[in-house]
């Protein structure tokens, strides 16, 4: 559904709009660059407000606390919520493909953010990983973070939906009663969330994180789903891990970690990836 002329016109109240554009590659909210009469550009998102209430301004949170943490993102412009809609306007940095040097900055900028710390893990206010909503309440121990706040909830929604039987839910209890000592014990960092590769925006700028999922959890779950689809070039990770070196046994670990992801993707687009979850838990559990 795209906003009427009308809707946009009342975001841009102040401004003068010169040129819009819409901008493919999303798949769940509308994208467009706007080209404002003094030849600035803006990135707006927009979608309905039904089952996504809250949607851009728990993202616009997430991008300030990245960037307050010292994340390359874009600058936050403004979050508006007109009638049924939403609109998140952001500074507009259009695709470039980044350098080997800026692919290494982007490494030590993650690294860098994983070590702004907290208490606790969670965070103090729930947001969306894609377009469903995620519960951040707090915790002292990722494991119960982990369980309660991102495994659980996704399987029983899967379950709900028959996507997940009897069987799998046995063997997720199962790993739920040994997930203590499968992880490196750390503080809870400060984490993208849902860094899949289509979520580095390689720019002039550098490389920008974008459509955060934030949390104070365990750094591991970024650099895992890092390796989830596609993968960053080398030099990202070899800047990573001289800047903040990882415990042993990482990448046996990367399996567990990306179970979130995949049951957030077996829920919002089916089946496709119940082999892949299957094959995860029970290198776990059997």
């Amino acid at each position: 559904m795209e906003p009427s002329p009308v809707l946009f016109s009342r975001v841009f109240s102040d401004l003068s709009i010169r040129h819009l554009s819409p901008l493919s590659g999303g798949s769940i909210n509308n994208a467009y660059q706007v080209v404002l009469e003094d030849d600035s550009e803006l990135f707006v998102k927009h979608n309905t407000i039904k089952d996504k209430e809250g949607m851009f301004l728990a993202e616009a949170e997430g991008l300030k606390l990245l960037k307050k943490a010292g994340a390359n993102c874009p600058d936050v412009i403004a979050v508006h919520e007109i009638e049924d809609e939403q609109f998140l306007v952001l500074s507009y940095h259009p695709p470039k493909g980044a350098n080997k040097q800026q692919w290494k900055d982007a490494g030590e900028m993650l690294a860098k953010l994983h070590k702004t710390r907290h208490g606790k893990f969670g965070l103090n206010h729930d947001n969306f990983m894609g377009s469903l909503s995620q519960v951040n309440f707090e915790t002292d121990s990722f494991s119960e973070f982990f369980v309660n706040c991102r495994l659980l909830p996704q399987v029983k929604m899967a379950r709900d939906q028959s996507k997940l039987n009897a069987a799998h839910s046995r063997h997720f209890d199962l790993l739920f009663e040994k997930l203590e000592s499968l992880i490196p014990q750390e503080k809870p960092s400060l984490v993208h969330g849902d860094l899949w590769m289509g979520n580095f925006h390689e720019t002039a700028q550098g490389v920008m994180l974008i459509d955060p999922a934030i949390a104070f959890s365990h750094r591991e779950v970024d650099l895992a789903m890092t390796r989830m689809f596609g993968s960053p070039p080398e030099d990202f990770y070899e800047s990573y891990y001289s800047e903040f070196p990882l415990e042993a046994g990482f990448e046996e670990r990367t399996s567990l970690f990306n179970l979130y992801p995949l049951l957030i993707h077996l829920n919002l687009f089916g089946e496709l990836y119940l082999a892949q979850i299957e094959k995860s838990i029970k290198r776990f559990v059997i």
